[in-house]
């Protein structure tokens, strides 16, 4: 049915399946144009660190406030929604010139001789030959980044066992001395 939703005939879906580790779709008919992964908990860390990220000590996000700013959960989500927001504008304008890119510099001829379409299209695999064109950005760390939204909530904000900044410090020091905490 989801595939159908997609615009997939029925016979096309009745063909298809999972291919990979995420991907459903019609077998020999698709492109599947996977140009980046999107990380979700590095978001969180950049709205913990105000827009900085910790490693390169730059600025790559939003300034979305210290975390002493936060007056409660709410305010900690609403800035990782405004930073995810304007991460995945970055990335979907990134991956439209990678795309162009695969499309103009980096044709597949064996992968388009074998995927339906693209020979009677004219068009080589990355360049919309085959009959559906999927593109796509992976979704990484929903899990991980779930639960530290949840253990922020409950430990920060109702049961007060730290405050925010503290917590920031000890991730900071990846938990070194803190293994109680941990």
């Amino acid at each position: 049915m989801e595939q159908i939703r997609a615009g997939k005939s029925l016979e096309d879906a009745r063909e298809g399946g999972c291919s990979g580790c995420i991907e459903t779709g019609s077998f020999g008919k698709e492109a599947y144009i996977l140009t980046g992964y999107l990380n979700l908990p590095k978001i969180l860390e950049l709205v913990l660190n105000n827009g900085i990220d910790p490693v390169s000590g730059k600025a790559v996000g939003l300034a979305t406030g210290a975390p002493d700013g936060f007056e409660g959960f709410d305010d900690l989500f609403d800035a990782f929604v405004k930073q995810l927001n304007h991460v995945v504008d970055l990335k979907i304008k990134v991956n439209n010139i990678i795309e162009r890119l695969y499309a103009a510099s980096a044709p597949a001829p064996f992968l388009s001789v074998v995927i339906q379409d693209c020979i009677a299209n004219g068009r080589d695999y990355y360049d919309g030959g085959p009959r559906y064109n999927t593109n796509y950005i992976q979704c990484c760390g929903i899990g991980t980044v779930t639960d530290s939204l949840s253990a922020i909530k409950v430990h920060v904000y109702e049961r007060r066992a730290m405050d925010l900044n503290s917590l920031v410090g000890v991730l900071k020091t990846n938990f070194d001395g803190q293994e109680t905490l941990r």
